[in-house]
């Protein structure tokens, strides 16, 4: 499985369907990553956790960018 992390994929699920459908797909995307990291065929692989770390350091970022953003629902 080849897994790329892309922020503008989600940046531009938040401008064509919001905030929620962002952070649905990003926490599917993760899982798939997560499961990959730790027990994909290879077993671990150390060097996808970086790309781990951006991703749930992303999905922080994302919550705080809907919570600042006055028109988006809670």
């Amino acid at each position: 499985m080849n897994l790329q992390f892309e922020r503008e994929k989600y940046l531009e699920i938040v401008r064509i369907k919001g905030y929620s459908a962002a952070l649905t797909a990003l926490h599917h995307d993760l899982n798939k990553w997560e499961w990959q990291t730790f027990e994909g065929p290879e077993g671990f692989l150390p060097e996808m956790w970086t790309d781990l770390e951006k991703i749930r350091e992303f999905s922080i970022e994302l919550w705080d960018m809907q919570l600042r953003d006055p028109k988006a629902p809670l």
